[in-house]
């Protein structure tokens, strides 16, 4: 199954939770979905575009077991109107994953909540898929690249990343 959420001029805060149906063993986890973002607007104003997505993790006492900040990973299609008309970016754009990992110490159910925040003069088109939850450890090879925002630069802007000299910086971490 996958999400699909559009609003039009307007900000809107919503969340989109699973609650999981067994409890979940102790062990550390690692939750991860495929999303998909975009701004629409008659203006290239950052300050009033820009949909910022973030997840929290919590286990049935409603404990925070992890948390991934909600952050800017819409990018704006300026095209000099609110509607997409024949834009196809949503369609063609890269498939972006985003997750972050946990460790439950006594068996419980966990919820796994996204937390959206559409923040537009114009429209903000998000789409959601392929949500998964790894035990790490197990023998499968896991992709942690969610924990990127904006890992492909898209549109050529630097959401979610700031620049110290030649280095990109982002979450304590500096890329050269």
């Amino acid at each position: 199954y996958y999400y699909f959420n559009r609003k039009g001029w307007a900000n809107l805060s919503t969340t989109l939770s699973t609650t999981t149906k067994a409890e979940v063993e102790p062990g550390t986890y690692y939750v991860v979905f495929d999303y998909k973002a975009a701004d629409y607007s008659n203006n290239n104003k950052p300050q009033n575009n820009g949909t910022t997505i973030g997840i929290t993790v919590k286990d049935a006492t409603d404990a925070t077991l992890a948390t991934l900040p909600a952050v800017k990973r819409a990018y704006s299609i300026a095209n000099n109107g609110s509607n997409p008309g024949t834009d196809s970016y949503m369609k063609d754009a890269r498939w972006c994953k985003m997750g972050v990992a946990f460790t439950v110490e006594t068996a419980s159910a966990i919820t796994i909540s996204v937390q959206q925040n559409m923040v537009n003069s114009g429209r903000s088109d998000i789409v959601y898929d392929n949500f998964k939850l790894y035990k790490i450890g197990e023998s499968q090879e896991i992709d942690f690249s969610g924990y990127i925002a904006n890992p492909f630069f898209e549109t050529a802007n630097n959401n979610a990343w700031t620049q110290n000299g030649g280095a990109v910086r982002r979450g304590g971490y500096e890329i050269w």
